[in-house]
């Protein structure tokens, strides 16, 4: 078995892009009176809700023909895998509907079709906030410090978000 062993420069250009799903993540985070544009807005959320869930919860990359692949893992950061928490029928869905054609998603009622915040972004930004947390305490510092300010903003957004949720959340109990 190769192993894949990232650099110092590939742990640094990486987190360039767990960044990126972060804030896309919650950029997307908006709705769009345009049904079309709407469902683009979720469409996207959910992706960049899917990559991050395999960041967080993969304890191990992928292996193909006796050789490591090179995904990228919160454990590259020393950041333990962790289940994010998102109901399993949801995450069958992240993986079955989303990008693949499958009959399963003809036979949804109308009810189930629904990707509920609070059960599925909800648990994904906690643990985002946990792991910017993390890299502000532990990795950026002594790796990336000009970039600690941009992941403190980006913690501050992400709570904002997750008030915001939990808020709405209440507003419709």
């Amino acid at each position: 078995m190769t192993k894949f062993t990232p650099s110092p420069a590939q742990l640094k250009g990486a987190l360039e892009h767990v960044f990126y799903e972060i804030t896309q993540l919650i950029e997307t985070l908006i709705e769009n009176k345009n049904i079309a544009v709407n469902n683009a807005l979720v469409e996207s959320r959910l992706i960049h809700v899917r990559v991050l869930l395999d960041f967080f919860q993969k304890s191990a990359r992928t292996k193909m023909n006796g050789k490591e692949l090179d995904d990228v893992l919160s454990l590259d950061y020393k950041y333990a895998p962790q289940t994010v928490g998102i109901p399993s029928p949801y995450q069958d869905r992240l993986n079955k509907d989303l990008t693949h054609l499958t009959y399963s998603r003809s036979e949804r009622l109308p009810t189930e079709k629904l990707w509920p915040h609070d059960q599925v972004v909800l648990p994904i930004l906690g643990c985002c906030k946990q792991f910017a947390e993390h890299l502000i305490s532990n990795y950026l510092p002594t790796n990336c410090p000009k970039k600690v300010t941009e992941w403190q903003a980006l913690v501050d957004k992400i709570k904002a978000m997750i008030l915001d949720i939990e808020k709405d959340k209440l507003v419709k109990n």
